[in-house]
């Protein structure tokens, strides 16, 4: 019976007669008693044989296992990234090579087509330098 908020009785129904709890929802240890523990100190009972005991230590290694393989794959990821970096670390220092490899060559080409130009430039200057010593001498021989 519960009392409502203004004093009136009110019949909670129970269960019904063909209905009942056969056990508890949570097991509980037995707890030795003080005279347990003052004589004989607290012993271990023996293992009950509902297969609980095998049932968490299944639990238990099922656990471990999966943290070993979420470990495993962690482990395994982070050495593909390891390795997908130095590809890529190797591949941008090829890249950067190469680029040097290039202007070198530039400048080196660069270089020998100036080089080309003063030989041609000075040859130029040279004949130029002789046609003008025998310009000057027909000027002169021709004022004789």
């Amino acid at each position: 019976i519960q009392h409502g908020m203004a004093g009136m009785a009110e019949l909670i129904e129970g269960t019904a007669f063909d209905k009942a709890f056969h056990r508890a929802a949570v097991h509980l240890p037995p707890v030795k008693t003080l005279a347990e523990v003052v004589h004989g100190g607290i012993t271990r009972s023996p293992p009950l044989d509902d297969g609980a005991d095998q049932v968490a230590a299944h639990v238990f290694q099922r656990q471990k296992a999966e943290a070993a393989r979420l470990a495993k794959e962690a482990e395994e990821e982070r050495a593909a990234e390891a390795a997908r970096l130095a590809q890529e670390k190797a591949q941008q220092e090829a890249a950067i090579r190469k680029a040097e490899e290039e202007r070198l060559e530039a400048e080196r080409q660069a270089r020998a087509e100036e080089e080309r130009r003063l030989r041609k430039e000075k040859s130029l200057f040279g004949r130029l330098q002789k046609l003008g010593q025998r310009l000057a001498r027909e000027i002169i021989d021709g004022e004789e």
